[in-house]
C-alpha cells in the first residue's frame, strides 16, 4: 500500500502547474510571430516605407530569439 506525502504531491503539481503556463506563454508568443509576419507580408504589398517595415522585422527577429530561448529552457 502506498502512501501519500503531502510536500511531495505539492512539488509535483507545482511544477506541472509551472510546465503548463510556460507552454501557453510559448503558445502565445509563437501566435503573436505567426501575425507578425502576416502583418509584414501584408504592409510589403502595400508598398509602406522600408523604416516601418524595418520595425515589424526586428520585432518578428526579437519573438524568434525568445521563442528559441523559451524553447531551449523547456
Amino acid at each position: 500500500m502506498m502512501f501519500s506525502n503531502p510536500a511531495k504531491d505539492f512539488l509535483l503539481r507545482a511544477a506541472r502547474h509551472a510546465k503548463e503556463i510556460r507552454m501557453k506563454e510559448l503558445n502565445y508568443l509563437e501566435a503573436e510571430l505567426i501575425v507578425a509576419e502576416e502583418d509584414l507580408d501584408r504592409l510589403k504589398k502595400k508598398g509602406i516605407s522600408p523604416h516601418h517595415l524595418n520595425i515589424i522585422e526586428n520585432r518578428i527577429d526579437d519573438l524568434k530569439r525568445i521563442i528559441k530561448n523559451k524553447k531551449q529552457a523547456l
